[in-house]
């Protein structure tokens, strides 16, 4: 008993209060999750690119998401893992860099692929791959 006494108060030295500390933790787990969630949240990426096209005025004509894949062979325990998704837009300059620009800024982690692009008059008919990372999920 002694020991854990000791071990909570070198714990209370070093982070002061305990509920504060605890608060704050928390808050950095969820924000880590929200930037790498467990593999099952495709659903809400995809509802989030319509509520960013919403927001831009950008015309999302489909969105397709691809199979979980580990991101490399080095990657044996395979709890890092890699989905693509392609998404085609119609949108006018702006509106398309805006949209690119919120998707990027996100709260999870997305990178752009591929990018292609072609002019109609003023707008623009778009096909974007992106990659979205996900923890596999605890088995």
């Amino acid at each position: 008993i002694q020991t854990l006494e000791k071990n909570l108060q070198d714990f209370k030295n070093r982070h002061g209060d305990i509920e504060k500390f605890l608060a704050l933790t928390e808050t950095r787990l969820k924000s880590a999750r929200e930037l790498l969630p467990l593999e099952n949240s495709q659903d809400n990426f995809a509802a989030e690119i319509y509520k960013i096209a919403e927001k831009n005025k950008v015309r999302v004509n489909s969105i397709q998401i691809g199979e979980l894949e580990p991101i490399d062979s080095d990657n044996t325990d395979k709890k890092l893992l890699r989905q693509s998704v392609k998404v085609k837009i119609e949108a006018d300059y702006i509106s398309t860099l805006n949209f690119l620009r919120d998707i990027l800024n996100g709260e999870r982690l997305t990178a752009i692929e591929t990018i292609s692009l072609v002019s109609d008059k003023d707008i623009l008919n778009g096909d974007i791959e992106l990659s979205i990372f996900n923890l596999a999920a605890p088995s």
